[in-house]
């Protein structure tokens, strides 16, 4: 810093001339700035969507891929070193990603000539994981035995239309699988969205839960060690669920045991005489009703209760896709979840700067990142994926034949997926997920997501080393659309890190969910509208484990927070 000094000390010899001398300073500064520019040279290359990957990536003449650019920039690179900053400029429009974009070591810039993916100012561009559905595919339903499957309820034949898929070759729908606490995060099935919301899969009721009844067996309880996988069996107390009698793939979603605790399981079977529910799988807890106003659930995926705007269902043996719109189906955007890869990954990649994008449509990731370091994901908007907005550092892959449902599991180190992340921290502290340094995440809008937002890695535990990776002035919300809990706006492990200046609301799970972690910086952020609807929970929360020290909370705004009737802390030292 002597030099920088040193300059503006001289300065002021020039500062009391005539005003050539001080344009002459001027032209001095702006040289100054940019000898690191002209010392390495800069180079641009463009994507359009109306481009061609066999043009020569100028503005005038485009690539039309993202792979296509790469393959330039690589060129550039490989050419004159990698203190050669090369931009990469993309037009507004909308680009399909078919698999993921991946950015390694071979694409890496430097401090003062970083790469660069980024919009051409003032244009949207948007990267999609997904398919469109032109709204003309839409078409009322005629055949009597389809219309009988569908209620009268609020008129909803009238409403309701379908959408033939694979007369548009969307074939993989995936499965709906049990996901609750503990259990692994993988892709979501196939999703629909609608003007870029995602739309709810059928339900009852359509608002709010169902008290669990009397509990006439808990299953087995993984928890302790029960390894026999036999569902619960209860009473269910509304008669309407008798309707659900002989359907397949109906699912419950719920708190079944603690109010910390969400599962998704399959029924198995209803008896409509003893009015009694057999699941097909167990809670991590056990089956419980012992009052709490939190033992509740819903049932999902079942077209009979598609009775409401907004809602759809998807056959998958016949690949009808049935949508009561809840806005005028001509001109709207409507789009279908397909690839369950992250859209963008970079894997030991440094000094690359993605800005300005919108990443939605994916059944997975938005963007992943492992190992390299000072990379840069700004000003962008990551909005409906099937499980977080961005994973930073590595997930855990289930053990074959055992899961986080079980004590003392640890799973193995994967790039790419969440998986068993949370459950393998929570059993071994000192994992070091590898997710780089300097890394930061920054003015980016993070919302309707499956499973969190944001997991923030970096740094060492054993060793006490600083990732100093960052997630600042962020605006995250609605980030639980299929895992309830347990998933935060962010989650952090790491030592050394800065959580800064965000916005996280609108969710049923805490907004902050300190794994584990030492010596971070959680400041000046406003959490609000968390934690409602849930228990034994807090906006802010790290816990179980001692020597998880020397973490900074100051300057944060907790408010508007849980429900009245449960338990619900500003912030949160658990069994520590």
């Amino acid at each position: 810093m002597k030099w920088i000094n040193l300059f503006f000390e001289n300065s002021r010899k020039l500062w009391g001339n005539d005003v050539c001398n001080i344009s002459l300073l001027v032209s001095i500064i702006i040289t100054f700035v940019s000898i690191p520019y002209i010392s390495c040279g800069q180079h641009n290359f463009y994507i359009s969507t109306k481009g061609n990957d066999t043009w020569n990536g100028a503005r005038e003449h485009p690539f039309a891929t993202f792979g296509r650019a790469q393959e330039a920039v690589r060129s550039v690179l490989h050419k004159n070193g990698s203190d050669y900053g090369v931009t990469v400029w993309v037009f507004g429009g909308i680009y399909y990603f078919r698999k993921t974009f991946k950015l390694d070591s071979s694409d890496s810039g430097t401090e003062n000539a970083p790469i660069v993916y980024r919009s051409v100012s003032g244009e949207k561009v948007y990267l999609v994981g997904g398919r469109e559905i032109p709204s003309s595919a839409f078409k009322p339903i005629k055949d009597s035995s389809t219309l009988e499957r569908i209620t009268e309820h609020n008129q909803a034949r009238k409403h309701v239309v379908r959408a033939d898929l694979r007369a548009l070759r969307i074939t993989d729908y995936g499965e709906l699988k049990q996901h609750g606490f503990s259990i692994p995060v993988v892709p979501a099935p196939m999703e629909l969205f609608f003007n870029a919301r995602p739309v709810q899969l059928a339900r009852y009721p359509n608002v709010y839960e169902i008290t669990t009844g009397e509990v006439v067996d808990p299953g087995s309880i993984p928890r302790s060690g029960d390894t026999s996988h036999r569902g619960g069996i209860f009473k269910y107390t509304d008669p309407h669920e008798s309707l659900w009698a002989g359907l397949k793939n109906v699912w419950l979603q719920g708190t079944f045991h603690w109010g910390y605790a969400d599962d998704m399981i399959r029924i198995d079977l209803m008896d409509t005489v003893k009015h009694e529910i057999r699941l097909a799988s167990p809670d991590l807890y056990g089956l419980a009703n012992d009052g709490k106003p939190y033992q509740h659930y819903f049932a999902i995926n079942i077209l009979w209760e598609l009775d409401n705007p907004g809602e759809y269902y998807l056959d998958r043996d016949s690949g009808f896709l049935y949508f009561w719109p809840p806005e005028k189906l001509q001109g709207a955007e409507i789009s279908v979840s397909t690839l369950k890869q992250p859209l963008i990954s970079l894997v030991n990649a440094s000094h690359v700067i993605i800005r300005g994008f919108t990443i939605e449509y994916g059944r997975g990731l938005g963007i992943y990142m492992e190992g390299g370091g000072h990379n840069q994901i700004a000003g962008c908007v990551i909005r409906d994926m099937g499980t977080a907005g961005i994973l930073m550092g590595q997930g855990s892959e289930p053990v074959p034949g055992r899961s986080g449902l079980y004590k003392d599991y640890r799973g193995v180190s994967v790039g790419g997926k969440i998986g068993d992340l949370i459950t393998h921290l929570y059993n071994d502290k000192a994992w070091n997920r590898d997710a780089g340094i300097y890394q930061k995440v920054e003015s980016c809008d993070i919302y309707y997501t499956g499973s969190g937002g944001v997991f923030l890695g970096g740094g060492d535990k054993k060793s006490l080393t600083p990732g100093h990776c960052a997630v600042i002035n962020c605006k995250i919300h609605d980030y639980n659309r299929r895992n309830k809990f347990l998933y935060a706006g962010i989650d952090v492990n790491g030592v050394g890190d800065t959580v800064a200046h965000n916005e996280i609301y609108n969710s049923n799970y805490q907004g902050i969910y300190v794994i584990s972690g030492n010596n971070n910086l959680f400041e000046y952020n406003d959490i609000h509208d968390v934690a409602m609807n849930s228990d034994d929970i807090s906006p802010f929360y790290i816990g179980g484990d001692p020597s998880d020290r020397g973490n900074i909370v100051r300057y944060n705004y907790f408010h508007h927070i849980g429900k009245e009737d449960r338990l619900v802390m500003g912030v949160y030292l658990d069994d520590g």
